[in-house]
């Protein structure tokens, strides 16, 4: 008989962040958190199974919004938790992206060509 050590996962950090138009973030505040998740990943091409984290913000000018946290983790059968990293005066500690709503949007795409340029 061996014997098996389990080392727990860490915190996952996300790859980047996508601000959301108005129309999404006011969407979002109507449904619930389950088809807002669903609706999102199908309208921005993310693949059902990556995890993703809403977060909202207020900018300097008083607007407020969501940003979708995009992460390099398939959910599985854990849930493991995903952290948004701030600094100390608040600010996110991650790379946010704007994108442009009038034309198709391809998260999975994105994230090929980051991966890419970072090797």
């Amino acid at each position: 008989m061996s014997v098996v050590h389990f080392v727990p996962k860490g915190n996952l950090n996300p790859i980047f962040g996508v601000r959301l138009c108005p129309a999404f973030h006011k969407l979002l505040d109507i449904i619930d958190d389950k088809r807002g998740e669903t609706f999102i990943k199908k309208a921005l091409n993310i693949q059902k199974e990556r995890a993703i984290k809403f977060k909202g913000f207020t900018d300097k000018m008083g607007k407020s919004g969501t940003i979708v946290v995009v992460y390099d983790y398939f959910n599985g059968n854990e849930n493991p938790k995903l952290v948004v990293p701030e600094t100390s005066d608040g600010y996110f500690d991650f790379k946010i992206y704007d994108v442009d709503y009038n034309k198709e949007v391809d998260i999975e795409n994105l994230i090929e060509k980051i991966k890419r340029l970072s090797v």
